[in-house]
């Protein structure tokens, strides 16, 4: 499962060089467990305006909506308020275990140990279309290990590691709406593949 988390800067830096390798998380609205992807993005709530950021902290923290009294305005100004902490900067990181039990870790809490994915590049603008690198497939991680990447949003292509073949494979795609590949080959060979399953 995946899960996106705000994160403070000094732990997103510790987090992002790979040497902050376990986050104590609360689990009262959601579950972690191992192999679980967490995107962690930067969240600096000094970058909110200060009037508003006690009230805006303290509403978003208990996970409560503004009063609806406010009327539309207030609610929009609540919701921009809400992404101002945000800095643009994450990463995505794998969990590998969790422990959950006292006295090492608070009722409602999880300790989680994590491993940083590689991060895919910033996305290229190319004449043919912006071309970025979606991160990890995360449907089987461990027996297909690979990257999918797109153009304008959409796959092109999936290069992964098949056990069946022991080569990296590549599946290219077109912009047709079925997302059946069009053809399977190994790289190292440029061997064109029957589909795979």
């Amino acid at each position: 499962m995946n899960h996106t988390l705000k994160i403070v800067p000094p732990h997103f830096d510790a987090v992002a060089a790979g040497q902050k390798t376990l986050e104590i998380r609360r689990e009262d609205d959601k579950t972690f467990a191992v192999g679980d992807v967490l995107t962690l993005r930067e969240w600096d709530d000094r970058r909110l305006p200060a009037r508003q950021h006690d009230q805006y902290r303290l509403l978003h923290d208990l996970h409560i909506s503004p009063p609806s009294s406010g009327g539309e305005r207030e609610h929009t100004e609540y919701q921009k308020a809400l992404t101002q902490g945000y800095t643009g900067r994450g990463c995505r990181v794998r969990v590998t275990h969790v422990l959950r039990e006292p006295p090492f870790v608070p009722q409602g809490y999880a300790a989680l140990s994590i491993r940083l994915l590689s991060q895919p590049p910033a996305a290229i603008t190319t004449p043919g279309g912006v071309l970025t690198v979606q991160g990890e497939d995360d449907s089987d991680p461990a027996q297909y290990p690979g990257y999918a990447i797109a153009v304008d949003g959409e796959i092109a292509a999936i290069v992964e590691w098949h056990p069946d073949y022991q080569a990296v494979v590549l599946r290219t795609y077109t912009t047709r709406d079925d997302l059946e590949a069009q053809a399977y080959h190994r790289w190292d060979t440029g061997e064109t593949l029957p589909e795979l399953e």
